[in-house]
């Protein structure tokens, strides 16, 4: 007789909420497109979904979310591992109406070889499940190599060709996706084949136009570089969401920007130069205000600030949500920070000598300047940043950043004096939830006295190093358990999931020790992810295992060898 747990019989919205929350999949990233990420949250699903009916019918709208179509000789061509899902795979288990958003790979070379029909897979599946009026996402991967064609020039019968194709590719794209309204742009070049300027990436710009001519919401262009034709098409299409990558002439980029000012929502700009970000912001006629911004993505800045470059005199963001910058903050004034402090939610910064100094002479790294901010990260840039600004007070100003906030990651800062300079002056908030600080090293007291000063915090990513840890030949010595367990009762943690990562550590007996003890002093821990590489997980594990086994830990119910999970 089966017997059914009520966990199986939850409600739907609580079924679907937990599967919600499980933990992305490592993205996977296509060797062909560097860092063009295809997004697969299915695999962690899988289990959630085996366990009933019911709780698989409240996961398949997220485990079908996503899909990728190739042509047949496609997966053969791209190495898709198992994790990214194929079209193929919604069709035969009837899942293909739940798709939003379509990776849609073509090569190129078929639209002039006279064997091809470069449509062929859209209108199979045409045939076989009728327009996906579902998909609103359509990233157009567009794959170039040598075969078939001349670099620069086409027969006459190669031009015919490409001209029929490119009007049936584009009929059968009409009747399959009716209702997109986004589409992601990028290119990707086989055999080393570059092909600037050829007859074949003209006839992929005249696809991109007839399809974005359908007035999308969302933009994306990455490994792609923007014609300008394309770009002034764009001009008056009122996008909400704009991503590029700059390449080549910035004019074209910034001019596609700013002439979307008034309706943009959402703007991600990637390897612009310091003066192209600020001109965005400045026209003749003076600051260029985004009304409906809500995030803003900047990353990998080149170029000095102008110091002497006259700034916006008002905020160009008032509806700033999320603001992140990855790299150099390209601005000469923290206009953006100081006027959205009190509604900023997210907010990402890589700190240095200009930065630190800017925000510490405008009295915003006090504590509790952003009144709204949920989640904050920040990390540093530039060797000799902690000779030049203290790591102590980045990482208090992390902290005590906001009232409300429930997610901080720190990365990279260096503190010294923990007891006496840091410790004090930490404002223990009743609200943060999850605190994750790689590379950030502190002792074992020293991370006990942290965390416990959280009493809500369950989720939490620490950093040892054998130094830290007082390693002996004998570690950890009775007396040291003795210390930390009496330490451990009079600050309970809430503490359920602890990462910990093997990078610090040379010896596995040693590390393992470690890990072992510090679960031990949580008393509510339910998970210890241990980050290592494939050739150490054996090995820690067999250590672990024997570990739980021994005194004092076999006395404690909850520590075993399954409360340790591994990951890369």
């Amino acid at each position: 007789m089966n017997t059914f747990s009520p966990a199986q019989f939850l409600p739907m919205h609580i079924a679907k909420s937990i599967a919600s929350y499980l933990p992305h999949c490592e993205d996977y990233r296509d060797p062909l497109l560097g860092t063009f990420g295809l997004e697969c949250k299915h695999i962690s699903l899988l289990p959630f979904m085996r366990v009933s009916r019911h709780w698989r019918l409240g996961s398949c709208s997220l485990f079908y979310a996503n899909a990728t179509e190739t042509e047949s000789r496609g997966p053969m061509l791209f190495g898709f591992p198992s994790k990214v899902l194929k079209m193929k795979e919604a069709i035969e288990t009837g899942n293909h109406t739940r798709i939003k958003k379509l990776n849609l790979y073509v090569l190129m070379s078929g639209f002039i070889e006279s064997e091809s029909t470069p449509d062929k897979s859209l209108q199979q599946l045409l045939l076989s499940t009728g327009p996906l009026s579902r998909i609103r996402t359509v990233n157009f991967i567009a794959v170039f190599d040598k075969r078939g064609f001349n670099r620069n020039s086409l027969s006459e019968t190669q031009t015919q060709l490409l001209a029929k194709n490119i009007h049936s590719y584009l009929d059968t794209f009409r009747k399959l996706f009716p209702n997109v309204n986004s589409i992601g742009l990028c290119m990707c070049f086989l055999n080393n084949s570059g092909l600037v300027n050829s007859p074949v990436e003209h006839a992929f710009t005249a696809i991109l136009q007839d399809i974005i001519g359908r007035c999308p919401r969302c933009f994306c262009c990455t490994s792609f570089k923007i014609p300008a034709n394309l770009a002034h098409f764009l001009h008056d299409k009122s996008l909400r969401e704009i991503t590029v990558w700059y390449r080549g002439d910035s004019n074209v980029y910034n001019e596609l920007i700013q002439r979307n000012a008034l309706s943009l929502r959402k703007l991600c700009i990637r390897d612009a130069a310091m003066l192209d970000i600020v001109q965005l912001t400045l026209t003749q006629a003076g600051t260029l205000v985004y009304p409906q911004m809500q995030q803003l993505s900047i990353d990998s800045c080149s170029g000095l600030i102008n110091l002497d470059h006259r700034q916006p005199s008002v905020n160009p963001f008032p509806a700033l949500r999320n603001f992140a910058c990855y790299g150099r903050f390209p601005f000469a004034t923290p206009i953006i920070l100081s006027a959205n402090c009190n509604q900023l939610s997210s907010l990402y910064l890589d700190f240095n000598r200009h930065l630190a100094t800017m925000l510490d002479s405008r009295k915003l790294l006090e504590p509790h300047t952003f009144k709204a901010l949920h989640t904050i990260s920040v990390g540093v840039l530039g060797t000799d940043f902690e000779h030049i600004v203290s790591g102590n007070k980045i990482f208090l100003w992390a902290i005590n950043a906001s009232p409300v906030i429930s997610l901080v990651t720190i990365s990279g800062i260096v503190l010294t004096n923990f007891e006496q300079d840091v410790l004090p002056s930490i404002i223990f908030s009743k609200t943060l939830r999850e605190l994750h600080m790689p590379g950030v090293h502190l002792s074992i007291k020293n991370s006990l006295q942290l965390i416990h000063g959280f009493e809500n915090l369950v989720n939490a990513a620490l950093s040892f190093t054998e130094a830290s840890a007082r390693f002996s030949e004998a570690f950890p010595a009775d007396k040291d358990i003795k210390e930390y367990q009496l330490m451990a009762t009079e600050f309970p943690a809430a503490i359920r999931i602890l990462k910990m990562t093997t990078r610090y550590h040379y010896s596995t007996q040693c590390a393992a020790e470690l890990f072992v003890l510090v679960a031990s002093l949580l008393p509510k821990i339910k998970t210890v992810v241990l980050v290592c590489q494939n050739t150490e997980k054996i090995r820690l594990a067999s250590t672990i295992c024997n570990i739980v086994q021994n005194p004092p830990y076999d006395q404690m119910s909850r520590i075993s060898k399954d409360t340790f999970e591994f990951a890369n």
